[in-house]
């Protein structure tokens, strides 16, 4: 379980993916809940930020492009129901925040889906409070699952869009607005973690003395991957069998020859593409967000 605040969105993001890295056996100091071959879990997580400044890349973070924002935009919101959405959020940040109204939107579901998608999406809907009169400005979203140290950046990269938009409408800094993040199970993923931990966490994958790895179930995770990533780092690509992991591989390969995807900070994205693709709101099993 994590349970903090945090200055903004950057800190928020780093602060608290660190201390899943970090975090010791199961029960030992509240952060882990559950482990298996791949992956950790923290249950019942409530994290806070007082200001959605964020710094981000989608490429220099996550070695993902551009299209990749765009995919999970549309998995998410359907333009309808972000209308109806921003314009409740308007009427409450100019005239009824001082009532304590509050709004929520959820997000579009699939249908007939399996898989990491049998349980519900990933997101499960957002909500908004305040403005100029009342409780201060905040956006919140609930999640089911995130992958903290993977996805996770980009779910916060779609909520600091969202915030734009509102911030634009109020006539506010969306450095301005607050933000609470509820989600039922923040995650870590073996291999799904090495582009941010290739930009922001190597320090922690070599610091065995301070991190033992059979005393840290996450980095024990990340450790194993980083380590066959490096013991094969002149296997052909087409030698591994997972397309996942073998994207991972390749980012890699390509960072360390001074490659990698374009620049895509935050502020360059948009939900312009969201207009372009209005679908129903129960999506169908082929238009499902998949990995790479």
């Amino acid at each position: 379980m994590i349970r903090a605040s945090f200055p903004d969105l950057t800190a928020l993001w780093h602060r608290s993916a660190r201390a899943m890295l970090k975090a010791g056996p199961i029960g030992s100091d509240g952060i882990l809940d559950w482990k298996g071959s791949s992956e950790t879990y923290s249950y019942s997580n409530v994290l806070r930020a007082k200001s959605m400044a964020f710094e981000f890349d989608v490429g220099r973070d996550l070695s993902l492009n551009r299209s990749r924002f765009t995919t999970l935009q549309r998995a998410y919101l359907h333009p309808d129901d972000l209308d109806a959405f921003l314009d409740r959020v308007e009427v409450i940040g100019h005239r009824t925040a001082s009532r304590g109204v509050l709004t929520t939107m959820t997000v579009r579901q699939k249908q007939g889906s399996k898989g990491r998608y049998a349980n519900g999406p990933c997101i499960i809907g957002y909500g908004w409070r305040g403005g100029h009169r009342g409780p201060p400005p905040t956006l919140t979203v609930h999640s089911r699952t995130s992958y903290l140290t993977y996805m996770g950046g980009m779910d916060l990269a779609l909520c600091r869009v969202l915030a734009g938009r509102i911030a634009d409408m109020l006539d506010i800094a969306v450095e301005d607005i607050h933000f609470e993040w509820h989600s039922d199970a923040l995650m870590t993923h073996n291999y799904k973690q090495i582009p941010m931990s290739m930009v922001h966490h190597q320090d922690l994958i070599y610091d065995e003395d301070d991190f033992p790895t059979d005393n840290h179930p996450s980095l024990k995770l990340l450790r194993r991957e980083w380590g066959i990533m490096i013991d094969k780092i002149d296997t052909p690509l087409a030698d591994e069998k997972w397309g996942a992991r073998r994207r991972v591989w390749r980012r890699y390969r390509e960072l360390q020859a001074g490659g990698g995807p374009p620049d895509c900070p935050v502020e360059s994205l948009t939900l312009d593409k969201l207009y372009d693709y209005k679908k129903p709101h129960v999506m169908e099993p082929d238009l499902e967000y998949e990995e790479e």
